[in-house]
């Protein structure tokens, strides 16, 4: 690992330390939410198959002419407000 990596590494470990604190305060639950959630890497292919599932699941044979920018969208809202506690 250069200097570069390992420097990159500790600031977001620096962060995230940051961030723990400001949750135990109970200032911006919100933020500390979707950080942990886009800071963080990904542990392994769960993500992706879960995306795919959720894709096919939006994209049906009744769904055929779909274009591909509402997919995204679709795919994007179911994926992101489970987090924010948006209920539908």
């Amino acid at each position: 690992m250069d200097k570069k990596e390992s420097s990159w590494w500790s600031t977001q470990l620096n962060n995230k330390k940051k961030l723990k604190k400001q949750q135990s305060l109970g200032k911006w639950p919100l933020l500390v939410k979707l950080a942990k959630r886009f800071l963080s890497a990904p542990c392994g292919l769960v993500e992706s198959e879960r995306l795919f599932s959720k894709a096919g699941l939006i994209c049906t044979d009744l769904r055929n002419r779909l274009s591909e920018e509402n997919m995204r969208k679709l795919l994007f809202l179911s994926s992101n407000l489970p987090i924010v506690d948006f209920e539908y």
